[in-house]
């Protein structure tokens, strides 16, 4: 049942991407007829395609800048904090689960339609991007200290 489901899916999301490319349908766009299958699901399970499907190319687009940024960020973490076993290992966790997930959405549905997946990343994104900008403003001001 579940193949068949996702084969039927698969498909009615391709017609619905090749209707409107660009700008997709809009969130509340039903990608398929109700009960047109017997099933629970009411979402996509590639989250790739559900966000050309619902956002067109834009959506899928800022998906991906968002993924590719946080693992650049995470890694700066890492790089950044080399000396600290516990920040360096949370960053380099979190960019090895982020690589992870990308991959495993194109079968499951993790992204778009699980609110703690998204908090916790979101979370745990902020934490990073102020390390960074900690990181800097310390090595910016240790140099500038320097050359006093």
């Amino acid at each position: 049942m579940s193949l068949k489901w996702r084969v039927y899916e698969t498909e009615q999301a391709i017609k619905a991407i090749a209707a409107s490319p660009v700008i997709g349908h809009g969130l509340g766009y039903e990608y398929h007829k109700p009960f047109a299958f017997k099933s629970d699901s009411f979402y996509l399970h590639n989250n790739y395609l559900f966000l050309l499907v619902k956002t067109g190319l834009p959506g899928l687009l800022a998906m991906l800048a968002f993924i590719l940024v946080f693992i650049k960020t995470a890694l700066g973490v890492y790089k950044d904090y080399a000396g600290n076993g516990l920040i360096s290992g949370v960053a380099l966790s979190a960019a090895a689960y982020m690589t992870a997930m990308s991959f495993a959405v194109m079968a499951r549905s993790a992204f778009v339609t699980t609110t703690n997946t998204v908090a916790l990343i979101s979370v745990i994104f902020g934490v990073f991007a102020f390390l960074r900008i900690h990181k800097r403003r310390t090595d910016m001001a240790a140099k500038a200290g320097s050359t006093r």
